[in-house]
């Protein structure tokens, strides 16, 4: 199958569109995910438009959690479509993937799906942090809890990635991330049986002996917790 496509996808972001233009954008996306889903199309030539699209058309990205619900995907193109967002990264994908992880009427793995993605994003805008703090401070049910512990990892992901580009940043979160870091393994750690894994993480203490844990450690800390990964 063959789609139409507006204007040149090698061209960069367009940051002003006609009426037609999105028209025209919004049917491509739409033939394109109903091919990918019915498998009408081969998926890697499909990934490959739909990426294209969403990078080259922002606005697009609010389609992609409406397209899976209406489709009711739980599977591969589920995640497929969520890890695009992530690939594509500008602050319309992160809005798109808050908007995925705040439904609570969402699946709930395409929510932790949607969590982690945010963690992967290059250059996470605050807006999609201050969100991964607040699913990490809701820890109201089960469901809440998996979205948090998910939402720490993601954010240690975010943290990891700032050390070296902007160890600033990396500073603020690392130290906003051994709050609950160290509560938490000052209340597990007599329940934890092999200390080999800890003992070999980087960790170190300060003059005044309290455990530092950087954002590496911290797939440690939630290991413990079984936290939900896709």
């Amino acid at each position: 199958m063959s789609h139409t496509f507006p204007g040149n996808l090698d061209h960069p972001i367009k940051e002003r569109l006609s009426i037609d233009e999105i028209r025209q954008a919004g049917e491509a996306l739409n033939d394109v995910i109903d091919a990918f889903i019915l498998g009408a199309q081969e998926p890697l030539s499909a990934r490959h438009q739909l990426r294209a699209l969403i990078e080259q058309y922002p606005e697009l990205s609010d389609r992609i959690p409406e397209l899976i619900a209406q489709h009711h995907r739980t599977d591969r193109t589920a995640a497929d479509l969520i890890h695009l967002l992530e690939l594509a990264g500008h602050e319309a994908a992160q809005r798109a993937l808050v908007t995925l992880v705040k439904d609570s009427t969402a699946d709930h793995l395409n929510r932790i799906r949607a969590t982690v993605a945010l963690g992967g994003v290059q250059e996470p805008s605050q807006a999609a942090l201050n969100d991964l703090w607040r699913r990490f401070e809701d820890r109201g049910d089960s469901a809440a809890r998996d979205i948090s512990n998910t939402a720490f990892l993601s954010i240690g992901c975010i943290a990891a990635n700032q050390r070296i580009p902007n160890p600033e940043s990396y500073a603020t979160l690392a130290d906003r991330l051994m709050v609950p870091a160290w509560h938490f393994l000052v209340h597990r750690l007599p329940k934890i049986n092999s200390y080999r894994l800890f003992a070999d993480s980087p960790c170190h203490t300060t003059a005044g002996s309290r455990l530092i844990l950087p954002p590496e450690c911290l797939f440690f800390v939630l290991h413990v917790e079984k936290p939900a990964f896709v």
